[in-house]
């Protein structure tokens, strides 16, 4: 079980904000805020009133403009599968998570991030080869990684890629780090 602050979440909910609108702000799903409430034994409210008038017209067209449906999702304030129904009940086709605008296929180049065995976030270079997104990031800001060198999370969090939590270290100080194997430098 995620440890959450349930007093803190319940006081922000009975205050008015929503469930999503929590789940966002602690990195979770709406569902497990909605666990946690219920097991606090807070009384649900019914849910919102603006999902229930969502311009369908308006989100469908920014939909195959290009944005995403979490994106909708955050714009409207409401959960990306209330989108994703939206669109559906509207005759759109909705994109598979990942797929691009234009691609046929989500493996293609530009598709989607997927993890490897060891949890490190990869995508799909232009010239169809796998690459970390931790070092991709890193050469991105700082330039070429040097060869025996591996690229560090500073906070020990390995899907985040933000520039300041990558440090490059040689792979053997790398490895030694608690905690560290030999198999998931990258």
């Amino acid at each position: 079980m995620i440890p959450l602050p349930v007093d803190e979440i319940v006081g922000r909910y009975k205050a008015g904000e929503s469930t999503y609108g929590l789940g966002h702000a602690y990195g979770v799903s709406n569902m497990t805020i909605r666990e946690r409430l219920k097991t606090a034994g807070v009384k649900m409210r019914p849910a919102s009133p603006m999902a229930l008038v969502l311009p369908s017209g308006e989100i469908a067209a920014r939909y195959k403009a290009g944005e995403s449906t979490p994106d909708l999702a955050k714009v409207y304030g409401v959960d990306a599968s209330t989108i994703q129904k939206r669109l559906r009940a509207a005759g759109v086709k909705v994109r598979s998570a990942g797929a691009q605008l234009g691609s046929r296929h989500a493996s293609k180049p530009g598709g989607p991030l997927h993890a490897d065995r060891n949890g490190y976030l990869q995508s799909i270079t232009r010239d169809r080869k796998h690459c970390y997104v931790a070092r991709a990031c890193y050469e991105a800001y700082r330039g070429a990684i040097p060869a025996g060198h591996d690229i560090h999370h500073v906070n020990g969090n390995i899907l985040d890629n933000a520039i300041e939590n990558l440090a490059c270290m040689p792979h053997e100080a790398h490895s030694q780090l608690p905690g560290r194997s030999t198999v998931d430098g990258i």
